[in-house]
């Protein structure tokens, strides 16, 4: 959702797509399912999604990054920002007092001991609910496509090079290229493409919805400066490194396969275990040539009807990247359909 600048600074010899993680890494968390409960909490948890980088995992919630998972002398670490520990259940209110130099200050004196999240037994759902206030309309219409789906691969896709455990979590400093989603579909009887998705939100100015709403024809020059400039840095990115991405997300879903275990998600009858256990091979996209998607979401019939000769001009012009894919839709949560099944 970052927008791209052209001189980016993007360059294949300095950075490798990689979303996977080591062997001992992996038969790590293998044990864990069965002998932490905090992680088996994250894996019976729909609503959350398992985002494998290099050699670390974000753990999505609404778009935010509720653990940053890493692996360090044979150990399991998981991280969360301060702010997801903030009790949500909070109430009451808050004295402000004045000292005799006049000084002011919040008397916070009660809620030391509760304002903050500290055990952990059962916690996955306070962090969820604290994070969600900090998740605006375009991540929640995110998490609404992708939430309890078994055909979403990844989310928040950053096309850099990755470094330390905590560079992505925190959300106010990201100026990457990052895709929104991707998912997974079936394609014949034996392969599976991936299926990038760039998401808008209606009222994202990106979009120049105020235009739409107006019926302002402006509107139809921020579209083909803005989001389709994205698109296209996008799909020239994939272009370049699609050898790599296909690899490195081939890898992913074994893996996936094997952290998940005996759990309903991810099993061989879903999309992400056909490909990991060699029932389909994985390929770029349906047609083999790289591109990027776009999902728009969060208008009315009223609004769609007035923005209709506008969404058709949006329409043609992602057909030009490479023959990308528009799916407008009011309500983001059926975005997709049936898991696996190319719209």
């Amino acid at each position: 959702m970052t927008r791209v600048d052209g001189n980016s600074g993007f360059s294949n010899e300095s950075w490798q797509f990689r979303r996977h993680l080591s062997e001992p890494f992996v038969a790590a968390l293998e044990k864990a399912t069965h002998s932490q409960s905090w992680w088996q909490e994250v894996l019976s948890d729909r609503d959350v999604i398992v985002a494998l980088r290099n050699e670390y995992i974000n753990v999505y919630y609404r778009g935010q990054s509720l653990f940053n998972v890493g692996f360090s002398d044979g150990r399991i670490l998981a991280t969360t920002h301060p702010k997801y520990l903030i009790d949500p259940s909070l109430n009451g209110k808050v004295r402000l007092i004045e000292d005799q130099e006049g000084g002011k200050a919040f008397d916070v004196s009660s809620l030391k001991d509760t304002m903050l999240t500290g055990w952990y037994d059962g916690a996955l759902q306070r962090l969820k609910k604290a994070a969600a206030y900090f998740s605006g309309p375009e991540k929640s219409g995110c998490h609404a496509a992708s939430a309890g789906r078994d055909d979403i691969l990844d989310v928040e896709i950053a096309f850099k090079r990755d470094t330390n455990l905590a560079s992505e979590i925190d959300e106010g400093r990201r100026q990457i290229p990052r895709i929104d989603l991707l998912r997974l579909v079936r394609v014949g009887d034996d392969r599976a493409a991936l299926e990038f998705w760039e998401a808008k939100a209606f009222g994202n100015t990106e979009l120049g919805s105020m235009g739409y709403r107006a019926g302002d024809d402006t509107s139809v020059h921020d579209i083909e400066r803005d989001v389709i400039a994205q698109i296209a840095d996008y799909r020239d990115i994939l272009t370049e490194s699609a050898e790599a991405v296909v690899s490195s997300y081939s890898a992913a879903c074994q893996q996936l396969a094997r952290i998940y275990g005996q759990t309903e998600r991810f099993g061989p009858r879903s999309i992400i275990g056909e490909v990991a256990g060699g029932q389909r091979k994985l390929q770029i996209s349906a047609d083999g040539k790289p591109k990027v998607n776009l999902l728009l979401f969060g208008f009315d019939d009223a609004q769609k009807a007035r923005s209709r000769g506008s969404f058709n001009d949006l329409k043609r012009k992602v057909h030009q990247l490479g023959g990308g894919k528009l799916r407008a839709i009011g309500n983001a949560k059926s975005a997709f359909g049936k898991d696996g099944v190319a719209l």
